[in-house]
């Protein structure tokens, strides 16, 4: 009877791995920057502030906002990981940065707007943005916290070419925006079995917000086939 039992809680664990490892999966067409001879910058990590920063989605109300090392780190992480990539990237120094919005065509102040002007005098044709939304960095350490560690980031490839060059070989065209959004709260195994995947991944740890961040990182270049 004993053996049934385990026989039986090994079953159950084995699927519901199987299930929390095949829902961390996404599949995406990949962006197609291979070959084709783009200059692709990469700006440094902004933190959006007021709604007119914002490309997309909301700001959280209230905001955790990261430290100017903390996105310096951020920084660090994604041009290591980019680093490994085939694409050659031009990572760009945070001199230069936006300070005041640019107006639209309806001379409305506009982020899109703001990000275009910006790649265009960077000389790239491609621009990613990462952008930070919310950061809480855990409270505790690896096998215990008092507070999980929760990011709210996006990061978006932005195309500056007008639509003729923007054409691919096989029709179509690239989007002038494209985004990957990565929202996530640690949540220990307890309280979402779901999450086994991800349990497994971070080898049972609480792990910090930059740690959220790389995932979201490593997301984003899976579906914008960076």
């Amino acid at each position: 009877m004993l053996f049934r039992f385990r026989t039986i809680a090994l079953s159950l664990f084995s699927l519901l791995l199987c299930f929390g490892l095949t829902a961390c999966q996404k599949n995406v067409a990949p962006h197609p920057l291979e070959g084709r001879n783009l200059s692709v910058g990469v700006a440094p990590f902004v933190q959006p502030l007021t709604r007119v920063d914002l490309l997309a989605g909301f700001i959280p109300e209230p905001q955790g906002r990261a430290a100017p090392e903390q996105l310096a780190a951020l920084d660090s992480l994604f041009e290591a990981k980019l680093g490994e990539r085939p694409t050659k990237y031009r990572f760009l120094s945070r001199n230069g940065l936006p300070v005041t919005p640019v107006q639209d065509a309806q001379g409305r102040r506009s982020a899109l707007a703001t990000w275009l002007d910006y790649a265009r005098k960077q000389g790239v044709e491609l621009l990613v943005l990462p952008m930070l939304l919310d950061w809480q960095e855990r409270q505790g350490g690896d096998m215990g916290v008092t507070v999980p560690a929760s990011v709210n980031m996006d990061i978006f490839l932005l195309d500056t070419r007008d639509a003729a060059a923007r054409a691919l070989p096989g029709g179509g065209e690239i989007p002038v925006v494209q985004r990957s959004h990565y929202a996530e709260t640690q949540e220990a195994l307890t309280s979402n079995l779901l999450g086994i995947g991800d349990f497994f991944k971070r080898k049972g740890k609480w792990v910090t917000a930059e740690e959220l961040c790389g995932e979201g990182m490593d997301k984003a270049i899976l579906e914008l086939g960076l």
